[in-house]
């Protein structure tokens, strides 16, 4: 494959906007999405405008080769939606079509696995790991979430949600872990308030990328 862009070892010290990276070396290749994938402050937005020449390394270098590529920072949140339909089938046609290499940022999992062909995991300025998009599946069956809800939860109580981390402060409790379906949810949040618990917000969390990496 002919690399349309090469990262040569490149270091960032900036401060905020522009995040530290240390060292990284990435190739794009022309005909193909890649997803530049991690929480906010990997380096993601950095590494983009490095791509696009609108800021310069302390250390290292960017090489376009061809025709240049094409960069979405963060573009949508979710893959299934009109707007996500509609980009998938745009990255197809630069792809299949043109030829053109995508470099698309985002700290969602099912948005990298549903546009992308591979993806290079970001943490604070370091590449993890560089995997096909297709190794996301197996994280993205289940969905984890974080219920928090009102007060510390009496030990009577926590035996009703077994198989979840408990996090208490002086204030609330936070619930996280894997639930299987918005039917479980739902029975879960039931249960709550049935249990005479206020529930404060429910967050909806990425998976756990260690697997890919460790």
């Amino acid at each position: 494959m002919t690399a349309a862009l090469q990262l040569r070892s490149l270091s960032m010290t900036g401060s905020p906007p522009v995040r530290a990276l240390h060292g990284l070396t990435l190739n794009v290749f022309a005909g193909e999405a890649l997803g530049l994938l991690g929480p906010a402050g990997a380096g993601k937005s950095t590494l983009l405008r490095l791509m696009a020449g609108a800021i310069q390394p302390d250390a290292g270098q960017v090489v376009t080769a061809g025709l240049p590529p094409v960069l979405l920072d963060e573009p949508l949140s979710d893959a299934d939606s009109p707007d996500g339909r509609r980009l998938r089938e745009q990255v197809a046609r630069w792809t299949r079509d043109e030829r053109r290499a995508v470099v698309l940022a985002t700290p969602h999992a099912a948005v990298a696995h549903a546009l992308c062909d591979r993806v290079a995991i970001l943490s604070e300025g370091h590449l993890l790991a560089e995997r096909p998009a297709a190794d996301l599946a197996p994280l993205l069956v289940e969905e984890r979430y974080r219920i928090r809800v009102r007060g510390r939860l009496e030990q009577h109580l926590s035996r009703w949600f077994d198989g979840f981390q408990l996090e208490q402060s002086a204030t609330d409790t936070a619930l996280t872990g894997l639930v299987p379906d918005q039917a479980a949810l739902r029975a879960m949040l039931t249960r709550a308030f049935d249990l005479g618990l206020t529930v404060l917000d429910v967050t909806r969390l990425e998976p756990d990328l260690t697997p890919l990496y460790r």
